[in-house]
């Protein structure tokens, strides 16, 4: 029979969560399905185990025990993308890499035949995998065997490395392993108990038709595996290589102009390169390394994904431009993010709208290459009352102009009926309170209007008021309660 590995790493949002915020692990903290209360907890590490939170329990009824407990929602995009880091940092110790979720446990099996003339033993290769998998912040357990379930129900602790040396003597330790070492739901296997399922062997014995109607699907996963035949291999992708292109500069460059003719060089390699995949460049990340050994990378997204190294090329000359080189430059990086599965032909199908958002794209992308990322931004409505807090102002992805994403269009809207004559006023909001000065005060035209909030927390209570400056301008202006001093916050056009 074939070998092969499977590496588990259990409770893997419990580590997910530990490593976004590490100072959570020797302090109560959890993992819960939704932030309510009647949210189930997923798991919890020791600190809460004490405090006697459970998983399966309401995050209540954890807070109830434990009002200092940390929790958080771990989301489903978080967990897929490091599961998918995790993948690729296997694929550099075997050719086949296999990913599956069972409950809470994530797990990889790997190809591993023909290891024991590349190796000196399989359990140093293990050893050298969960080195690997620990120095990127995870703990797992390695075991390597001749079927899935046997390797599977044998990596549960973690940093623990098995092999198994015959089938048989993998089948045997399989048998007896106990029903609770399996990563399945608490309740599940509160059931199994009551039924006296007490080992992996009765757990095989129960009616095949039956387990998924009483346990649910991940258990009938974990049932599955027992009948799958021998001899199918590792199932998996191999990672695609990323788009990138290196030149090392001799000699070294002193000024922007042969900085960006290499780097022109490089761009119209990665393009090449993105046609051939089927796919077009979405953004490209330009790093320079100095003679110091500095790095500096900057990332320049076009209006639209192309295949065109000018206009990318024009991109980087907008940005390298405005920057200052203290060393000369020696070693350049280019990398290309792609868009994947586009044809050219589908390009025919496309509606053609009135206005061409293309050219808008093209305008903001050009103003973005030259005053950095944070030069173009959207407006998003805040649940709030104070009113200089009510927007907030996040990164605008250009490439969403005038293009369906999902739910959200990011459209101009089209002028159908003429314009009123009934002229708008718009109150415009300052980044920043100013103190207002005396020839400002003028006179109240409007208000005045109270505010009262965060009673909760800290009291906030204001009183604002419209005044005409002596020009004729109309400004909004505020104070605090029991201060005499007004402030202005904007101005109505």
């Amino acid at each position: 029979m074939d070998r092969l590995a499977c590496v588990s790493v259990p409770a893997f949002e419990l580590q997910l969560l530990i490593k976004r915020s590490p100072d959570w692990q020797d302090i109560p903290a959890a993992v819960i399905s939704e932030a309510k209360p009647l949210g189930r907890v997923i798991a919890a590490n020791r600190a809460a185990l004490k405090a006697g939170v459970r998983p399966d329990m309401r995050y209540a009824q954890a807070l109830s025990l434990r009002p200092d407990l940390q929790a958080s929602v771990i989301p489903r995009e978080e967990r897929a993308e490091a599961q998918e880091e995790i993948a690729t940092l296997l694929y550099d110790y075997a050719p086949g890499v296999e990913s599956a979720e069972f409950a809470h446990a994530t797990l990889f099996w790997l190809d591993v035949r023909g290891f024991s003339r590349l190796h000196s033993s399989y359990a140093a290769w293990a050893e050298e995998v969960l080195t690997a998998l620990q120095n990127h912040g995870y703990l797992g357990a390695c075991t390597v065997g001749f079927s899935r379930l046997g390797t599977f129900a044998a990596s549960q602790k973690p940093g623990e490395v098995r092999v198994f040396d015959s089938p048989d003597e993998e089948a045997r330790r399989t048998r007896q392993t106990a029903v609770r070492y399996l990563p399945i739901a608490p309740f599940v296997k509160e059931r199994l108990a009551h039924l006296g399922v007490q080992r992996v062997e009765e757990f095989l014995a129960l009616p095949k038709g039956g387990v998924r109607a009483r346990f649910g699907r991940s258990v009938e996963g974990i049932y599955a595996l027992s009948s799958q035949g021998e001899g199918v291999g590792v199932q998996g992708t191999v990672p695609e290589e990323r788009n990138r292109a290196r030149r090392v500069c001799m000699p070294s460059l002193r000024s922007v102009t042969p900085i960006v003719e290499n780097v022109g060089e490089l761009l119209e390699g990665v393009t090449r390169s993105a046609g051939k995949r089927q796919s077009r460049v979405q953004s490209v990340q330009v790093t320079l390394r100095d003679e110091a050994g500095e790095l500096r990378t900057e990332e320049l997204t076009p209006a639209e994904p192309t295949l065109d190294p000018r206009l990318l090329k024009k991109l980087c000359t907008l940005r390298l431009s405005r920057l200052t080189y203290r060393e000369p430059v020696e070693e350049i990086w280019v990398e290309a993010i792609e868009e994947k599965g586009w044809l050219e032909q589908q390009d025919l199908f496309l509606h053609k709208p009135k206005r061409q958002a293309e050219r808008g794209r093209k305008a903001l992308s050009l103003l973005q290459a030259r005053l950095g990322e944070k030069a173009i931004l959207r407006a998003e409505i805040q649940d709030a009352h104070l009113p200089e807090r009510r927007v907030e102002w996040l990164p605008f992805d250009l490439q969403r102009l005038g293009r369906r994403s999902g739910e959200e269009v990011f459209e101009l809207p089209e002028k159908d009926e003429p314009e009123s004559s009934t002229v708008q006023l718009v109150r415009r909001i300052l980044p920043k309170a100013e103190p207002l000065t005396s020839k400002d005060h003028g006179e109240e035209v409007g208000g005045p209007f109270l505010l009262s909030s965060r009673w909760w927390l800290s009291p906030v209570e204001r009183e604002y008021r419209y005044r005409q400056g002596p020009e004729g301008t109309l400004l909004w202006s505020y104070r605090n309660s029991g201060s005499s001093r007004w402030l202005r916050l904007g101005r109505v056009e």
